[in-house]
């Protein structure tokens, strides 16, 4: 039971990114992408469909709401603003 135990605690760190001390890591592209750059860079995406719209306050953070059909599709946000 103990050798189950572990594995499964084995591959629950490993897939949500916990560290031994318990604490999340937070993977180096998340850290870097957290600072704000110093001009604008120049994005190209793909997609079907494009929605500009303001993120409004979401109690510690912000939301945007896109239309229903597109809920459990991959959806990217970009600012646009400094």
């Amino acid at each position: 039971m103990l050798v189950r135990w572990r594995a499964f605690w084995l591959d629950w760190r490993r897939i949500y990114g916990y560290n031994i001390a318990m604490k999340k890591t937070a993977p180096s592209a998340l850290t870097a992408a957290s600072k704000t750059p110093r001009r604008p860079m120049e994005i190209h995406l793909t997609g079907y469909e494009v929605v500009e719209k303001r993120a409004n306050q979401a109690g510690t953070s912000g939301r945007i709401y896109v239309p229903r059909a597109w809920i459990g599709k991959l959806v990217r946000a970009v600012r646009v603003e400094r």
